[in-house]
């Protein structure tokens, strides 16, 4: 775990380097397709968390859609300190997965987008685990992850085992119910998948 944590820690020092740079470019990018897909799974009185919200870009995207029961939580300090300034909110919370830190409540929609690709395969399982804990009856669960190999020496990447993933959310009563690819909103050589998982077993 030692060794996953180095890496872990090693994109956190990225993004708390960078976190002025970082906002401005998540606010920059037109993540319509994804946002709208969001939509389809949720309900205006639904609990829902954002895991790894950078920017708060969806949770903006959210709120100004009368989305009122909206939570968070970053790994980076800088975001949460930024995510509490501007929604004037302590629904914010710093948690660095597997572990996910925030008061006793239950969610029916969590969603994470562009975190699974930072994950080291061998804390996916303790990740959903945790995320299972926190799940209402009949909720859903999104991750939004790059396709493509990724190299990059300041952050770590490991492309995502998307059959380990699939298994691992079985295990946990929860199964694929659907999936949207997409392009890069950045306009990299990049390739989005945005995968739900239902709910089957209570």
């Amino acid at each position: 775990m030692n060794k996953d944590n180095n890496k872990i820690k090693q994109t956190l020092n990225y993004y708390e380097k960078k976190a002025d740079e970082l906002i401005q470019r998540y606010e920059s990018a037109n993540l319509s397709d994804v946002q709208n897909y969001i939509l389809k799974f949720i309900k205006k009185d639904d609990y829902i968390l954002d895991i790894g919200f950078g920017s708060g870009r969806e949770i903006d995207f959210l709120i100004k859609r009368g989305f009122k029961n909206i939570y968070g939580i970053d790994g980076c300090k800088e975001f949460v300190k930024r995510a509490r300034e501007r929604f004037n909110s302590e629904n914010f919370y710093h948690s660095i997965l597997p572990e996910i830190k925030l008061k006793n409540l239950k969610f029916d929609f969590v969603y994470s987008i562009a975190v699974w690709m930072h994950l080291p395969s061998e804390i996916y399982e303790e990740s959903i685990k945790n995320i299972n804990k926190i799940l209402n009856k009949n909720a859903k669960v999104l991750l939004s992850y790059s396709l493509d190999d990724r190299d990059e020496k300041e952050r770590y990447f490991q492309k995502v085992d998307e059959k380990l993933l699939n298994d691992i959310f079985e295990k946990f009563g929860m199964k694929k119910i659907d999936e949207l690819i997409t392009v890069d909103s950045l306009n990299r050589q990049i390739k989005w998948k945005s995968v739900v998982y239902g709910k089957y077993k209570t």
